[in-house]
């Protein structure tokens, strides 16, 4: 029984063992952020990875915990991170209670991709969706379930019911865009702004100085008055505007 494992804050991670895709990505992603919490396991937090296929076995949950305990290369303790199977009856009561939906779809499953975060007694109380996370979207989700808080996920995820996108051709869920936008205006909003400096043209006269001096120089020429004057007449050492006459 589930409920057994819910003493402390507990993340539930809904999956399939089979899943070619975004279980195994969300997995990863778990084995790689896990030994990065400041939290200890199994006494602060648990981790639950709870299959929703009831053709899984107890044995292929051993393998697949057993390959991801491989990848982490951390002394992580075993309570600290379950993996569990279970018949059809008990996986259909658990997803319901957690308000975990999908489909099946041949040999595959139509469900969306998320995290589900119970404080202890199992008081849902935070979603983390995606198949990324950072260590510290678990530390502070573990930290908020430890006192009960619900965060602000929740009330946003429960306006939305979950879906397949097959524009997208991905197993997500039509929560996922709505949040994600509203996440990342947040995010804007309290962001500071970085301050971009203004560029700095080059004056034009710094470009090409030898060429408007030239052209300075060619105007002044052109703008001036003729010196020429007109030769001198023979005999005269004036010219005939220079020509002085002398009165006897």
């Amino acid at each position: 029984d589930p409920r057994t494992l819910m003493d402390v804050p507990v993340i539930i991670a809904p999956i399939y063992y089979s899943c070619p895709t975004v279980c195994n990505m969300l997995q990863s992603s778990l084995a790689r952020v896990l030994p990065q919490v400041s939290l200890q396991p199994g006494k602060e937090y648990r981790v639950l990875s709870v299959s929703f296929d009831e053709t899984d076995t107890p044995q292929l949950a051993a393998r697949k915990k057993q390959n991801y305990f491989a990848a982490m290369n951390f002394a992580y303790p075993e309570d600290g991170w379950r993996f569990l199977s279970g018949d059809l009856a008990s996986i259909n009561r658990f997803m319901d209670a957690i308000g975990f939906r999908f489909t099946r779809q041949g040999r595959d499953f139509i469900h969306p991709v998320a995290l589900i975060v119970t404080a202890p007694g199992g008081k849902i109380v935070r979603y983390l969706y995606g198949q990324s996370f950072l260590p510290f979207d678990l530390t502070m989700a573990v930290t908020e379930a430890s006192h009960g808080t619900i965060g602000l996920s929740v009330k946003r995820v429960l306006s939305y019911c979950f879906t397949y996108d097959p524009a997208r051709r991905c197993c997500c869920s039509c929560w996922c865009g709505e949040a994600r936008a509203a996440r990342n205006a947040r995010d804007r909003e309290t962001r500071p702004r970085p301050v971009r400096p203004r560029p700095v043209h080059p004056r034009p006269a710094l470009l090409r100085p030898a060429r408007r001096r030239a052209r300075r120089r060619a105007h002044r020429t052109a703008s001036s008055p003729s010196t020429k004057t007109a030769p001198a007449e023979s005999g005269s050492p004036h010219g005939p505007h220079q020509t002085q006459e002398t009165i006897a």
